[in-house]
């Protein structure tokens, strides 16, 4: 990947935004892939201006309203971790990707929700407190019957909220070799749009959903924020790359 990269060391950053979203959806898996056939530890903080439909992977495309979509001009994407969808306009992404030897990925699935939540609840800043920003967990989860299509409509203990409603949302993806696990924190909120491609009505939208507030700071900041302290907490260095094309083995430093 780079000379003198040691990934018992290193964490490999990868940070791309406003770019393609079908390629960024492509790199991460093939991050994915990589770290399952090198080990070691990679971050990728990703986002796009324009709006994107993100659909978990196995869920059906009929879950949504692919004709709303059309319309609007929005395209729509599969990531590879599991879930139910989110639309993605002007947020943050993080995906922290592991051997399946770390000792982080060893554990339960909620273990690691655990510890990747506990880091972006210590680094989305002091400010928040004030607004309610809290871990549903921790009083107990809720889960709607039969499972919503929209995934900040649910909650499994893996979210963060802002009294009562959802402001962050994450997902997991186990492979032979490796794991995922990734975050999408919602900064603003369009309820008209979300609820025109759900095909719901916008106060279900507005019930659901609470975008964090402006004092976390803007994106990149935030994730730069987001990764140093992903770092720490995993004891590496972190080395950033860029993220050119497809094959995170041709990548180069930034």
């Amino acid at each position: 990947m780079q000379a003198g990269f040691d990934p018992a060391t290193c964490l490999a950053v990868f940070r791309r935004f406003d770019q393609c979203p079908h390629r960024d959806m492509a790199f991460e898996t093939r991050l994915l892939e990589r770290v399952a056939r090198d080990g070691g530890a990679a971050m990728f903080a990703y986002g796009w201006r324009d709006p994107v439909l993100v659909l978990g992977r196995g869920q059906s495309e009929d879950s949504i309203d692919k004709a709303a979509a059309t319309r609007l001009g929005v395209p729509v994407v599969r990531r590879c971790s599991g879930g139910t969808a989110v639309v993605h306009r002007g947020d943050l992404a993080l995906s922290l990707v592991l051997s399946h030897d770390h000792p982080w990925a060893q554990g339960p699935i909620r273990a690691l929700y655990d510890r990747f939540l506990g880091i972006l609840m210590d680094h989305l800043g002091n400010g928040i407190q004030p607004t309610g920003l809290d871990r549903p967990a921790a009083s107990g989860a809720r889960a709607p019957a039969p499972r919503s299509p929209i995934c900040f409509e649910g909650d499994s203990g893996e979210t963060l909220s802002i009294r009562g409603r959802k402001a962050v949302g994450c997902a997991q993806a186990r492979r032979r070799g490796a794991v995922l696990v990734h975050g999408m924190l919602l900064l603003d909120l369009d309820a008209d749009l979300q609820a025109a491609l759900f095909g719901v009505p916008r106060r279900r939208i507005l019930d659901a959903m609470a975008p964090l507030p402006t004092c976390v700071g803007d994106r990149q900041a935030l994730a730069a924020r987001i990764i140093d302290g992903t770092a720490t907490a995993l004891s590496l260095r972190p080395v950033f790359l860029s993220p050119p094309g497809l094959d995170p083995g041709t990548l180069e430093p930034v």
